[in-house]
């Protein structure tokens, strides 16, 4: 895949997450935890929104790189698997815990846009 193809649907997918975090944390919260109480909620739909607020952020810096070429580009894709390589680490960490039940869908989702952006790197 081209760089220029992959910063725009890098970004497109982490916007859509981060739009969801950021304005239904409540559907969020209700999948993930049955029995919050009325603080804890708070808390947790405030963690929603600021985790919605940072993807945007990421997806923002990523698709202003869209048209950089060579090795800059190399670079901005080999630091977003750095940045989702740990948050899929940090995310496996909480689950081996045994604190939570392990996330599937978020780490599918950022193991297949690692995969995207080291084969579009290779190539640029």
């Amino acid at each position: 895949m081209k760089s220029k193809t992959a910063l725009t649907v890098i970004p497109s997918v982490l916007m859509f997450v981060g739009l969801v975090f950021a304005f239904f944390p409540d559907l969020i919260n209700d999948k993930l935890f049955v029995d919050l109480d009325g603080r804890a909620n708070d808390i947790a739909r405030l963690l929603r929104r600021m985790i919605g607020a940072s993807v945007i952020g990421m997806a923002i810096i990523l698709l202003s790189c869209r048209e950089l070429r060579g090795a800059d580009v190399k670079k901005v894709l080999y630091g977003f698997v750095g940045a989702a390589a740990c948050i899929v680490g940090s995310i496996i960490a909480v689950a081996v815990t045994g604190t939570e039940p392990f996330p599937t869908p978020p780490v599918v989702m950022f193991f297949v846009l690692i995969a995207i952006a080291l084969t579009s790197a290779r190539k640029a």
